[in-house]
């Protein structure tokens, strides 16, 4: 082969070299894979998948469902791998126990598409049991909205059920650690236990009703008739659920707030100088003074009459009622 003839040669694999190296590095199709389940035996699952190779993938997780079809499935969602490799995501909530679930990894590309590992299938042990740490605030009134904080409560109120003194909790929000509820109204004692059930796993922590206080009456003084005002803090603002008695007579309540509660004093009252007694918020508190009856004053009599006569005597805080 001549000089010309081998130059020729030479561009010629050089060329096929240089094709060679551009194509080295192609960017590779993302592959998925399920690898297995770890059952726990205190409730909860571990889900275990492999990227072999993360590239182009902007979310990546686990799908699990009752069926195989995944017609009602639950979805894991783990967000844009930053590497390629093993992933091991944990279920603690919203698994029934004894119940049959398929699963199987996931992960969504650029355009759109979605590719699948193996669908495999685990025997649930059920979910982790609840734990309640705290409740804000710590006391409350009826029908007060508060909030259970802790782990394991799960997403929603399909998954767990809250009760207060035995009666179902009003939820409000919820998600896995915390349960925002209304104390009911028709709880039948201040002091109870709030407990949250996921499905046969519970927690339970004490809770109570704020005490209320009664500061002062005013006036502390009155006479039949009056409206007297019950001033202190913690009442019912529901006047169905106060009561006031002074001595043994019930009074009518006109109105009622957190700090104030009118009330109108009775005509039947037995005594002059009577204990005032306030149950409101499943409790019972007693006035620090007793209220007092005005005594009647009488201002003028006839300078004088005759047998028989009717006479009128004029003054104040005289009883209502002619008996």
């Amino acid at each position: 082969m001549n000089r010309k003839n081998r130059i020729i040669c030479l561009l010629i694999l050089v060329g096929i070299a240089s094709c060679n190296k551009e194509g080295d590095d192609p960017t590779p199709l993302p592959t998925i894979e399920t690898i297995k389940s770890e059952v726990l035996g205190e409730g909860g699952v571990i889900f275990y998948g492999n990227l072999i190779s993360h590239r182009l993938i902007v979310e990546h997780g686990f799908l699990y469902s009752k069926d195989s079809s995944f017609s009602h499935k639950e979805e894991i969602s783990l967000g844009t791998p930053s590497q390629s490799g093993e992933y091991v995501p944990e279920v603690c909530t919203g698994l029934e126990p004894e119940q049959v679930y398929f699963f199987q990894a996931f992960a969504e590309i650029e355009n759109g598409s979605i590719i699948r590992g193996e669908v495999k299938a685990f025997i649930s042990s059920g979910s982790k049991p609840p734990i309640i740490g705290y409740v804000i605030p710590e006391k409350g009134h009826l029908e007060d909205t508060i909030q259970i904080h802790g782990q394991n409560f799960g997403i929603n109120s399909y998954y767990s059920k809250t009760y207060l003194n035995g009666k179902r909790a009003s939820i409000l929000q919820q998600n896995d650690s915390i349960i925002t509820c209304i104390i009911p109204n028709n709880i039948d004692s201040h002091i109870f236990t709030i407990q949250t059930m996921v499905f046969d796993k519970s927690d339970s922590i004490p809770f109570e009703l704020y005490t209320p206080k009664i500061e002062a009456l005013s006036p502390i003084h009155a006479t039949f008739r009056d409206t007297i005002e019950v001033i202190g803090e913690h009442f019912d603002f529901a006047s169905e659920r106060n009561s006031i008695a002074l001595g043994n007579i019930e009074v009518q309540i006109l109105s009622s707030s957190r700090n104030k509660i009118s009330f109108v004093v009775p005509d039947n009252l037995e005594n002059s100088l009577t204990p005032l007694k306030l149950n409101t918020q499943l409790q019972g508190v007693l006035s620090g003074e007793n209220f007092k009856l005005i005594p009647p004053q009488v201002i003028s009599v006839p300078e004088c009459s005759f047998t028989n006569e009717q006479i009128v005597l004029e003054g104040e805080n005289f009883h209502p009622i002619h008996y």
